[in-house]
């Protein structure tokens, strides 16, 4: 009988020992102490899916002042870690404008249409960063701008150009967007910073 209350009592101490560290582990994962619930966090919620980006922007256009906005819509697909691979299409508006004397100034609109693809991963648990491309085609309007009481003498111009784009990114807590796409647009080249949100 009394080896038998020694062994229970053993048996309970192994069990509360056992319980204590349980607690030990799970208060760590919880305030974020340990790597193992970064990764199993991320893991849980991958943030991946349909995203919606409006992002703001402006830089330079073949060496003209250019601003305007791009909007992306894209679809993410989790690799593991928080780590998602995005594929998308883009498109927008940038004005640009370069100012040749007093009175005439030469100016450009772009529409973008890009199919796009990035790379997604966390640095924190409320930063990611990503690195993207894009390739498609622009739609350039050119013409000559006067000041007023002069005569143009010429018109405004449409065309199509290849365009493609490469850059870093960020996302902040999955609202918040940068993006800092440089290429060329017809062999011109192109810088447009871009800050925004994410639906």
């Amino acid at each position: 009988m009394k080896k038998l209350i020694l062994v229970s009592l053993i048996a309970l101490a192994g069990t509360a020992q056992a319980a204590q560290k349980y607690k030990v582990i799970k208060s760590g994962n919880s305030n974020g102490s340990t790597s193992t619930n970064y990764s199993s966090n991320y893991n849980s919620n991958t943030d991946a899916g349909f995203k919606f980006e409006a992002r703001p922007g402006l830089g330079t256009v073949a060496s003209m002042f250019a601003f305007g906005a791009s909007l992306e819509g894209k679809y993410g697909f989790n690799v593991g870690h928080g780590q998602n691979i995005f594929a998308g299409l883009e498109s927008g508006f940038y004005h640009s404008t370069k100012s040749l004397n007093d009175v005439a100034s030469i100016y450009g609109n772009m529409i973008p249409i890009m199919a796009t693809g990035s790379f997604e991963f966390p640095v924190s648990h409320h930063v990611k960063l990503n690195a993207g491309v894009g390739v498609g085609i622009a739609i350039d309007t050119a013409g000559l701008s006067v000041a007023s009481g002069y005569t143009n003498p010429y018109g405004s111009t449409t065309s199509t150009a290849f365009l493609w784009s490469v850059g870093p990114g960020m996302v902040l807590n999955d609202m918040f967007v940068a993006s800092l796409p440089l290429g060329t647009v017809d062999g011109s080249f192109y810088f447009l910073p871009s800050i925004g949100a994410r639906f």
